[in-house]
């Protein structure tokens, strides 16, 4: 067993591609936006081809001892959101939630939405729903809810997003030929696509984060890699020096370190909480070719993608109802997710706890 620190440094501006696409068609959008964040999914796509490309044994065919020898490596599926199987991905053993780090290797998690507030039960009143109703005398709804990032080693070391990115847009004129059934015409179409990328200070730099696990004693190396819409490349750096991730810890509530997909039921388990979601969908892919495996629709359009799902964004925070401490980690718990990075709390749950 291996355990990476990998900093991915972006060389060009990214993108990283949401549910607005241009699209065709009626269906046809001049405007996109990238999210600022990759997918957990995009991580896990990007190193099982970076292992590949290593190993030196990516090509367009395999013959079936190549076939096993590639599944042994990777695994013989993408991630299945759908699957109740357990999920296997060849040497990739976990892979843990995307954070932030800087040129000082300090790491970065999204902070709770109720960092800076005190929120306390007013016990006068009560619900249908519960019997313990949260106020926070500071909260101003004009303000909303904390964006920040905060440092594992130290959490009065706050940074805000709009401190982190900025934007990179562009805009212009993109001529599409149109097929029609007797002639061909030129469409001209107005766009504007609005990339990121880090604002780096000269005292200080950004990269995206994360710890990888490999069940083997391969030993991985430097390199250019490509994620997003748009194959953005970055430059990922590997070390074998992992930093202590200990995030702050509330003794009245839990958080999300990471995006979840968990059972609605999960609310009649806590007193009070406070979430945002996050679309989810991933592209599905099989070694059986080693290209964009199909889905047909109902209304027979071929699709490359997972249906969406929605998922509660890091950083939600839940108070927990006394003695509803198991049914709440089982309304979290997936083997599955959890191995690349979803459904991850800010610390273990003692589920004996009263």
């Amino acid at each position: 067993m291996k355990k990476y620190f990998i900093k991915l440094e972006p060389l060009t501006p990214f993108f990283f591609g949401g549910e607005e696409t241009f699209g065709d068609g009626d269906s046809k959008n001049y405007f996109v936006k990238s999210n600022k964040f990759p997918q957990q999914t995009t991580l896990l796509g990007m190193i099982r081809k970076e292992l590949l490309i290593q190993k030196r044994i990516i090509k367009k065919k395999y013959n079936e001892d190549e076939r096993k020898n590639l599944i042994d490596l990777i695994g013989n599926k993408s991630f299945d959101i759908s699957s109740e199987e357990k999920q296997d991905f060849g040497i990739i053993e976990n892979i843990s939630p995307l954070f932030l780090s800087d040129k000082d290797n300090n790491i970065y998690y999204k902070a709770p939405f109720a960092k800076g507030y005190k929120f306390n039960p007013n016990p006068s009143i009560k619900t249908n729903l519960s019997e313990k109703v949260y106020f926070s005398d500071k909260y101003n709804p004009k303000d909303g809810l904390n964006e920040e990032y905060i440092s594992f080693e130290n959490s009065k070391d706050n940074i805000k997003l709009e401190e982190i990115f900025k934007e990179d847009v562009r805009t212009g004129i993109n001529k599409q030929k149109k097929m029609q059934e007797k002639s061909n015409e030129k469409e001209n179409s107005l766009y504007k696509q609005i990339y990121y990328q880090f604002d780096n200070k000269k005292d200080n730099k950004f990269y995206f984060s994360f710890i990888l696990d490999l069940n083997s004693d391969f030993e991985l190396k430097d390199s250019i890699v490509y994620m997003g819409a748009e194959r953005s490349a970055f430059k990922m750096t590997v070390s074998l020096n992992i930093p202590e991730l200990k995030p702050e810890n509330d003794k009245n509530y839990l958080y999300l370190l990471s995006d979840a997909y968990v059972n609605e039921k999960i609310y009649n388990y806590c007193d009070f909480v406070i979430t945002k979601t996050v679309d989810f969908r991933n592209i599905k892919t099989s070694t059986n070719n080693y290209k964009y495996s199909t889905v047909t629709t109902n209304a027979g359009k071929s699709e490359s993608k997972s249906k969406k799902y929605t998922f509660l964004q890091k950083g939600s925070l839940f108070f927990v109802k006394n003695g509803e401490q198991v049914n709440f980690m089982n309304c979290i718990n997936n083997s599955n997710l959890q191995k690349i990075g979803y459904n991850k709390l800010n610390k273990e749950v003692d589920t004996n706890e009263k």
